[in-house]
């Protein structure tokens, strides 16, 4: 739902001294579960069985700067804590929640689930809608969803959540890997289909530990060894355009590098 699609009304007398939520909407009402409530930040903590577990940096900052210049276009979705009573439970939106707080924001727009039911599938739809979603964080989800669900819950899950009975199949043989390569695999962003289906060739953990150390130092050497540009210079008549965005992927060694060469490039072009 977008924001200026929501509906909102006053908060009653007893809600009216609740500081962690906006005076514009009400809080906690059966049937307002499209209603759009502003709770602090300090009240939300992860879902407890959320699939996601590595957030990329970069993208996160990334995500931060755009709600910075336009704000949180798109609400999240928590659930009451039973865990921690004063508290909401993200069920999707974390990664937005940790890019406001990059940015300084106190309260974040939130739908409040009233179904707790639905708030599995919920998390688990929405993850695998983005396809950066590591293959065993799916898996775990789904293992989940299916222990609970129980007999015939691969087919219901097909038609919930759009991912064929093979592919479920598939996703639940990688459980058959022990947590600690598991976690490895996610740590390391080990993730081609052929990568994870060539873990169970190997015979021990041990094995397929080392693997997943083999192919990030490969990664590693490859992204050492990559040439690309990082200032541009284009003229065109009397117009001179300049382009250093790459600039900022640079360390500070790099960057007294690169100007210890402009600095011999600008005496070249010293007229005599």
């Amino acid at each position: 739902m977008k924001l200026d699609q929501a509906k909102t009304r006053p908060l009653s007398t007893e809600l009216e001294s609740k500081k962690s939520i906006s005076r514009r909407v009400s809080l906690l009402s059966e049937g307002l579960r499209n209603e759009i409530v502003y709770l602090d930040v300090d009240l939300l903590i992860p879902y407890q069985r959320q699939a996601r577990q590595n957030f990329d940096e970069t993208e996160l900052q990334s995500l931060a700067n755009t709600i910075k210049e336009h704000g949180v276009r798109q609400p999240l979705t928590v659930l009451k804590s039973d865990i921690q009573p004063d508290c909401f439970e993200v069920v999707s939106g974390e990664r937005r929640l940790r890019a406001s707080k990059l940015v300084g924001l106190k309260k974040v727009p939130c739908i409040i689930l009233a179904n707790k039911e639905q708030a599995e599938e919920i998390a688990l739809v929405e993850n695998i809608q983005r396809q950066d979603l590591h293959p065993i964080e799916l898996a775990r989800a789904l293992k989940t969803l299916i222990d609970k669900l129980g007999w015939g819950a691969q087919s219901e899950l097909e038609k919930k959540i759009g991912i064929s009975q093979p592919q479920i199949s598939e996703l639940l043989k990688l459980m058959e890997l022990s947590k600690k390569v598991q976690d490895a695999a996610i740590r390391k962003n080990y993730r081609s289909r052929d990568n994870l289906r060539g873990l169970f060739r190997l015979k021990t953990e041990v094995e397929r530990l080392e693997a997943i150390e083999k192919a990030e130092t490969q990664k590693e050497n490859l992204e050492h060894n990559k040439t690309f540009s990082i200032l541009r210079l284009s003229y065109n008549q009397d117009s001179i355009k300049v382009q250093k965005n790459a600039l900022k992927k640079l360390t500070l060694e790099q960057k007294k590098k690169v100007k210890a060469i402009l600095e011999e490039v600008l005496s070249d072009l010293e007229t005599e």
